[in-house]
């Protein structure tokens, strides 16, 4: 997917859940062609309360990128974050960390990237298990901003916008 690879070239810091990152197994770095004119690649963080992570991991052997473990609430790992010079942080999932920005608003742009691929009852929601619907505009909400199509997939983009 091209445009992911353009997305982190953009960022500062790449981040997963613990469970995504054992059961994925994913490098977390800018892809050739698309890493040429970038001084470094990305912090890779992942998120993880125990701090018990696998050494086997790519992330740990490539030595592409540093990588970071760090403890949650995502609310004080953001602290951290800035203190440490993270301004765009890109965070790829899982489910459960995605939420976790979304719920204590943290996050300011959603993209979702859409594939025409059935996976069935035993897929995981994307953006952990569905909040109840709320029509007051508390803050700010996300809209639609952009549809665009990328072979196949479909990437919706959403940013989050004050109520007026």
């Amino acid at each position: 997917r091209r445009e992911v690879q353009n997305i982190r070239r953009r960022v500062d810091a790449i981040l997963v859940g613990r469970r995504t990152a054992v059961i994925d197994n994913p490098r977390l770095t800018i892809r050739p062609p698309y890493n040429t004119g970038r001084h470094r690649m990305p912090v890779r963080i992942i998120l993880s309360s125990s701090g018990r992570i696998p050494s086997r991991l790519r992330v740990f052997q490539d030595g592409h990128a540093p990588t970071w473990v760090l403890p949650g609430p995502v609310q004080k790992l953001v602290r951290i974050l800035a203190k440490r010079g993270i301004v765009h942080l890109l965070v790829e999932g899982g489910a459960r960390t995605a939420g976790s920005f979304l719920d204590n608003g943290l996050a300011d742009e959603i993209q979702l990237f859409v594939s025409p691929k059935i996976l069935g009852p035993t897929a995981l929601n994307a953006l952990g298990p569905p909040r109840p619907r709320d029509n007051t505009c508390r803050g700010g909400k996300f809209v639609l901003t952009n549809i665009k199509k990328f072979g196949r997939d479909i990437r919706l983009k959403f940013r989050f916008t004050e109520c007026s």
